[in-house]
């Protein structure tokens, strides 16, 4: 068997010109794989185990059923079914059944991501910048070996840092080390993050693990760890069949080696199709007349009327038939348990935030 040969490439090995071309490389081989898969329609399944700390205690398992789907910057993802188990709780378990919808989706035009729940009638959209990738419960295929959800691939965020990046080649593999950024990366809030990202020459260039973490001049506050098993599928394409993402967080478990949260993402090949067309009404998710819409500029709700008008009259008027006693107005479907849960857990998360502020000014107020 052959020994694997590990070679080190020194930043000041070729000067800043002849360095940075030669770190360009592979950048420019991941970059070609990636573009290559530019439209797919998958089925996932993934397990989030969380463990709660100090005694590295298995707290949370999110067992999940999850679409998703991707053309030429437009996503959607569908939650299909779920099951989550909680220490000392009941398992919350749901699937969605046919013709239901619970899903977001973005088109690649657009500056919002819509949410819509077809069981509660309710509907949302919020800006793409800023938006929260962790309500999407497990990272997007692409972002295993491609883009974040700015529309910035890695290899285009990580470009400009390759003057300051080091390379070290083992066997098929290379790992190349990014700094943090000196300047912002625009639209990506990674510029204080160390990135080491291993690329596999004999499957495409693409990545076997992508680790990351912030504030790495001392002990990191957080260190994401994703490793991919790549396949081979049709059309010469390599896919991860499988990504484990490793999360560890020492100001959470006390130590560094135990991880704070473990995602195990499974591709099923047999529900999965790549480079096929997908209509692009797909990626609109419209809200059909009557659902709820919060408007989070306003504030508020308003029930969306025929022809897309926001008609927060309607609204009012249905939350007060609901306290009447009147019945429900005929513009607006019946409402169910779930979303009048919802904002019940909202308006007593804000009186709790507003309670435990008022509390701080005043601990503040007593000690000076």
């Amino acid at each position: 068997m052959n020994s694997l040969i590990i070679l080190l490439i020194p930043v000041a090995a070729f000067g800043a010109a002849g360095e940075t071309t030669t770190l360009a490389r592979p950048l420019d081989a991941w970059s070609a794989s990636a573009q290559s898969i530019w439209c797919y329609d998958v089925t996932l399944h993934a397990i989030v185990e969380t463990f709660w700390a100090p005694d590295n205690e298995l707290v949370l398992v999110v067992d999940d059923t999850i679409r998703q789907r991707y053309m030429q910057g437009s996503w959607r993802v569908d939650q299909v079914e779920t099951n989550h188990f909680y220490k000392g709780r009941q398992p919350d378990r749901w699937k969605v059944s046919s013709g239901e919808v619970l899903a977001y989706a973005h088109e690649a035009a657009s500056e919002d991501v819509r949410f819509f729940n077809s069981t509660s009638n309710f509907a949302q959209h919020e800006q793409l910048v800023g938006f929260s990738r962790g309500k999407l419960l497990v990272p997007q295929l692409y972002e295993t070996f491609r883009a974040h959800f700015y529309g910035q691939s890695f290899e285009q965020m990580l470009r400009p840092r390759l003057q300051d990046a080091r390379s070290t080649r083992i066997g098929t593999t290379v790992t190349l080390t990014f700094p943090p950024a000196p300047d912002p990366v625009p639209m990506v809030n990674e510029a204080k993050t160390l990135f080491e990202i291993t690329l596999d020459a004999a499957k495409g260039y693409m990545p076997a693990r992508i680790k990351s973490a912030p504030n790495p001049t001392g002990a990191p506050d957080l260190v994401d760890d994703m490793v991919n098993e790549l396949v081979l599928v049709d059309g010469g394409l390599w896919i991860p069949a499988i990504t484990r993402l490793t999360i560890h967080c020492p100001a959470y478990t006390g130590d560094a080696a135990i991880p704070m949260s473990v995602v195990r993402i499974e591709l099923d090949l047999g529900r999965s199709t790549f480079n096929t067309d997908i209509h692009p009404d797909v990626f609109r998710l419209p809200f059909p007349p009557g659902a709820v819409v919060y408007d989070k500029d306003q504030r508020r709700n308003f029930v969306q009327a025929e022809g897309g008008e926001k008609d927060y009259e309607a609204y009012d008027e249905f939350v007060k038939s609901r306290f009447r006693g009147g019945g429900e107005p005929r513009v607006f479907p019946r409402m169910t348990l779930v979303l009048l849960a919802a904002n019940a857990a909202v308006i007593a998360a804000l009186t709790l935030g507003l309670w435990a502020r008022k509390r701080r000014r005043k601990a503040r107020e007593a000690s000076t």
